[in-house]
């Protein structure tokens, strides 16, 4: 890749930093206003939603599983040699076709996370990088945002605490990774980053960091992570309107951080894989995706997602303790629930039978023959029913009516998932055939 390109380009970047930095002080909304700005982004949707996992470890199916399911899914591009891109992000030789559905849809978005001069020499990015120009997202520290004193005396306590042992800690867990140099260099800083600004701002969880580093440096270094991953970034998060997270991302919250701090539980990587395998048996990929986007309106695959999210929250089932099959398996249980098909059933039984019991009983009153329609209750009501019109309102217009009987006895999240089973019945798999016993 050419350097001189890589260099304007992070002079660029910079200096759109420093013009953020300074709005800091000035006029910056935090609840409204975004960095990188919108127009940094071709085709840009809400809500954007930041990919889990974050880190390089996940694999293709699991960022195409997303994508539906937000407005535009936000991928950070970290500076890596290719072989270990593939096995986290995508096949190079999907690269342009992925370039081309960025430009034509806006779905999927890309961030650089570090300085463009980091990307010298892996021209495998060339695409991505000439043709999108992605914004840099990690150009900003957590202490660009406390003041002089505050940094002061958390970058000082931090110090004196990084020293021997935690920093031992660190070289430990990089040495079992194949990242470069300058990309540990860069994990140190936000480490580093992180720390500052937990302190800064006083969180209660910083003293349990601060007395592990001394005692336990190994697991000072999960909490901090953790930490910075699940507390400090969302708090300071000026581009994402959402924070995907998968089940494991749950569990070390659930393993390192007080309830109290953690995020709700939400889980579209697992629930995009299980309705992707609702739609199709190819693989999730770029091909399925499309697919997924041409055959389903967005605002029923965001209801969808909520609902079947809804249904695991309610039921009570503990999240965090199950593995992928048993996930699977609970969704499915949601998915197959006939509630909502056999209360419909029922009341569609039961009306006419109560309409002609209360026919019956009218009729004794007024003198008419039991059970006659057009003497009875209807009669009465100045209604002559012929036996024809009895059978169409029983069996067509009854149907509307016991549907929406049955929706206001279940709860809502059983409702939105018979709605789009019913509305796109034509365009999902049909179930497996029941085994016998």
């Amino acid at each position: 890749m050419d350097k001189e390109f890589l260099l304007d380009y992070e002079e660029g970047e910079l200096e759109e930093r420093r013009n953020f930095l300074k709005s800091l002080d000035e006029d910056f909304e935090f609840e409204t206003d975004r960095f990188p700005s919108d127009n940094r982004f071709p085709r840009l949707a809400k809500p954007v939603a930041e990919v889990s996992p974050r880190r390089t470890g996940g694999t293709e199916s699991d960022i195409w599983a997303q994508v539906p399911f937000c407005g535009s899914l936000l991928v950070p591009l970290p500076p890596i040699d290719m072989p270990i891109f593939e096995k986290a992000l995508f096949k190079v030789s999907e690269i342009p076709d992925i370039v081309d559905f960025v430009k034509e849809r806006g779905r999927l978005q890309f961030a650089l996370c570090a300085l463009p001069s980091k990307y010298e020499g892996l021209d495998y990015l060339d695409p991505i990088l000439k043709e999108l120009k992605p914004p840099l997202i990690t150009g900003l520290r957590m202490h660009d945002f406390v003041n002089a004193q505050e940094f002061s005396v958390a970058n000082e306590a931090y110090s004196q605490l990084a020293k021997g042992r935690f920093r031992e800690a660190q070289e430990r867990a990089f040495s079992r990774t194949s990242l470069p140099q300058s990309t540990k260099r860069d994990f140190l800083e936000e480490h580093h980053s992180w720390f500052i600004f937990l302190k800064a701002i006083q969180h209660p969880f910083i003293n349990d960091i601060e007395n592990l580093m001394i005692d336990d440096p190994v697991q000072a270094l999960k909490l901090l992570i953790v930490a910075g991953i699940s507390i400090a970034e969302p708090l300071l998060d000026t581009r994402s309107d959402l924070r995907n997270l998968s089940l494991e991302d749950l569990r070390r919250e659930d393993r390192y951080i007080p309830a109290r701090y953690q995020h709700k539980a939400r889980l579209p990587c697992e629930i995009g894989r299980f309705l992707f395998e609702k739609r199709t048996l190819a693989p999730v990929n770029l091909e399925s995706c499309c697919d997924m986007l041409d055959n389903f309106h967005f605002g029923d695959l965001r209801k969808i997602m909520k609902a079947l999210n809804d249904g695991i929250m309610s039921n009570e089932y503990d999240v965090v303790s199950k593995n992928t099959k048993e996930l699977s398996d609970i969704l499915d249980n949601i998915w197959e629930e006939p509630s909502i098909r056999r209360c419909i059933t029922g009341i569609r039984i039961g009306m006419p039978i109560m309409m002609a019991a209360m026919g019956a009983i009218t009729g004794y009153m007024t003198g008419g023959a039991p059970g006659a329609f057009g003497g009875g209750f209807l009669g009465s009501l100045g209604f002559q029913v012929s036996d024809k019109m009895v059978g169409m309102l029983f069996d067509g217009q009854t149907t509307g009516l016991s549907e929406r009987m049955a929706k206001l006895r279940r709860k809502s999240y059983q409702t939105n998932v018979y709605d789009f089973k019913k509305k796109y019945a034509s365009r999902l798999l049909p179930p497996p055939p029941k085994e016998k016993s």
